[in-house]
């Protein structure tokens, strides 16, 4: 475990006053404590990794910078201010540390520590109308998050038949393909589809017929295109044309890039 340590410290009046046993009876305590400042004191261990003599009263020259807490406890007052600044419940680290102070019975509030009176701090019973215990204020009902809103199907394709049950059937394909249909896909593709609502339910079986997780018109109308020009979709990929060597043929010829790829898939058959 590493600490900050003051680089002026040799120079502050209080610590420099100190015998030098003291200084080194400071600098074991700071390394020694645990996140709050409070380190349960073996003043005989402290004697020994120190090579001299210490004990309780000499805490009393510390200028409050030590303080006893109960029993053999030793409180370092501006330990947790000096190492981690102001505290914040946001920091995980923070709370680790504010869960400490409060086992040791030292209360924080806004960068100010105090030990807390044990005796103050007690719960007491409530005597509301001479009951002990009894409160009159009814719990507070937890706040229940809104339903979540379904997808809603647009109107214009809502009235096609065998709408539903084919974007059912999609959604439960792109689940199969681990690509889930959230919400926002749902409505991107819905909005996509009612650009041609007569054309939706044929849309959807033709993409999931080719393997796609995705619903796109220029895919869908070139998968179309090949199948009717030559009954063989293959060629017919995302982004992708067919070349018939017709010089009639209006679709653009493939790539040199393609070409090859073809010619690979043609000889591996």
């Amino acid at each position: 475990m590493k600490r900050f340590i003051d680089t002026e410290i040799m120079v502050r009046p209080w610590f420099r006053k100190l015998e030098p046993r003291l200084k080194l009876l400071w600098l074991w305590m700071i390394t020694q404590c645990d996140m709050a400042g409070v380190l349960d004191m073996d003043w005989e261990l402290a004697s020994f990794a120190i090579g001299a003599k210490v004990k309780e009263s000499d805490l009393e020259a510390m200028n409050g910078n030590a303080k006893v807490l109960r029993g053999s406890k030793i409180w370092l007052p501006r330990f947790v201010e000096f190492q981690y600044g102001v505290l914040g419940e946001e920091s995980r680290v923070h709370k680790g540390v504010l869960k400490t102070l409060e086992s040791h019975g030292i209360g924080y509030h806004k960068g100010m520590l105090t030990p807390k009176d044990k005796d103050k701090d007690k719960d007491k019973d409530k005597d509301v109308g001479g009951c002990k215990g009894e409160d009159t204020k009814p719990p507070a009902e937890p706040i229940k998050a809104p339903p979540k809103q379904a997808t809603a199907i647009p109107e214009c394709l809502a009235t096609v038949e065998g709408f539903a049950d084919a974007f059912a059937a999609w959604v439960e394909y792109r689940a199969a393909k681990r690509a889930k249909a959230t919400d926002r896909v749902k409505a991107t593709i819905l909005k996509r589809l009612t650009e041609r609502p007569e054309q939706a339910v044929a849309a959807l079986d033709t993409c999931m017929a080719a393997g796609w997780t995705d619903v796109r018109w220029d895919w869908i109308d070139n998968r179309n295109r090949v199948t009717a020009h030559t009954g063989d979709p293959r060629n017919a990929k995302p982004g992708g044309f067919y070349d018939s060597g017709s010089p009639d043929d209006p679709w653009p010829e493939l790539t040199a890039a393609e070409r090859r790829a073809d010619e690979l898939e043609r000889r591996a058959k």
